[in-house]
């Protein structure tokens, strides 16, 4: 492999390497206490607790210690959680647990009014960290969603942005509803290393256009894309090949989210494309020959097809995204009509693209 498609491979390498270094930090680990009824029964403090324990697993900002194993570490350590409700108790209980924070709190009825209480404690500095209380009058049944709003806010989740991602009766609905992916238009360039099957020097080109992302269900994709594109290569010691294409591309782009980002998108996409070559020109010995019109006949096919794999990122940076991509393309045809006078081979691609997405 010669030095610029190195270069270019190491730089997508860097890239991919960059954001995963950023986004996929380990999440803080959380226990919670069981809630203090006061005026409610126990099993229905326990309902309240299990709801609060279950939004938080969902909206997966926190690795959540599972109920029966919090219990089950701490009735072998001795550990009596009735009660628990002090700063001092919920650090020791974290401690003994081995989590980063405790969320613990109390649910109390004076007449037909509850007050919520709920809080994070930092179990290193031995503080209260964040605060949420609510009060609610009407049925106990209520605090359910009382108690979700709690979790979105401890977890510092908007609720009704959430609420405006999740789609109704959609039969593929994540758990996470926040994945659901929209249909999108992205504008898109870059550049390109060429080199052929049979010639091995190549020179940089660049690409430029656009796509349109038409989801067939919520991780799988049909991506459309036009683009103008320059290849240039060296064709034995002293010459240059240069071409301009129109390329029509269609991909099956499947979608996941990066790590615990739900918002931080990694695709794999492949797919063919269909190349109609707009000119293609020589330079040897400071003069040009035209490759289209070669001794009263193009030398050149008019088209060729290809194929395309490669993987990136999708980035939101507010109203838009910005997308990372690196991708490979291999000709499937010849480029020139008598292969046997020309040597050319078929086209080898190496694609680096920025894109925004709206």
């Amino acid at each position: 492999m010669d030095k610029l498609h190195s270069c270019i491979y190491l730089f997508i390498l860097f890239i991919l390497l960059t954001f995963h270094s950023i986004f996929a930090q380990n999440k803080t680990s959380i226990a919670i206490l069981a809630l203090q009824g006061n005026g409610i029964t126990a099993s229905e403090a326990s309902v309240l607790t299990d709801e609060l324990r279950s939004t938080l697993v969902q909206l997966k900002k926190y690795d959540v210690l599972e109920r029966n194993n919090m219990e089950s570490i701490l009735n072998e350590q001795g550990f009596q959680m009735s009660g628990c409700t002090s700063t001092e108790c919920a650090v020791e209980a974290g401690k003994l647990l081995g989590v980063q924070k405790m969320v613990g709190g109390s649910v109390g009825k004076l007449g037909e009014l509850y007050n919520i209480s709920i809080r994070i404690f930092d179990i290193q500095t031995g503080r209260i960290e964040k605060t949420e209380t609510r009060r609610h009058e009407g049925s106990i049944e209520q605090l359910l969603d009382v108690i979700k709003q709690i979790g979105y806010a401890l977890s510092g989740t908007n609720i009704e942005e959430s609420k405006e991602t999740t789609p109704q009766n959609d039969p593929f609905q994540s758990v996470n509803a926040s994945r659901q992916r929209k249909n999108k238009f992205s504008v898109k360039a870059g550049i390109s290393s060429t080199t052929t099957t049979q010639q091995s020097a190549d020179k940089l080109g660049f690409v430029a256009g656009g796509s349109f992302t038409l989801h067939l269900f919520n991780d799988v994709a049909l991506q459309p894309e036009l683009f103008f594109s320059t290849r240039s290569f060296n064709y034995d010691s002293s010459e240059t090949m240069h071409f301009d294409n129109i390329q029509f591309v269609l991909l099956i782009s499947y979608q996941v989210s990066l790590m615990d980002h739900k918002t931080i998108i990694f695709n794999f996409n492949a797919g063919p494309s269909y190349n109609f070559i707009l000119n293609a020109t020589k330079k040897a010995y400071g003069e040009t020959l035209d490759l289209k019109n070669y001794d009263d006949a193009s030398a050149v096919k008019d088209s060729e097809l290809s194929f395309i794999f490669g993987a990136g990122l999708q980035i939101p940076l507010g109203t838009i995204s910005i997308s990372i991509e690196g991708r490979y393309e291999l000709g499937l045809t010849e480029i020139f009509k008598d292969e046997s006078n020309w040597e050319i081979g078929k086209a080898k691609v190496v694609w680096g693209i920025l894109g925004i997405t709206f």
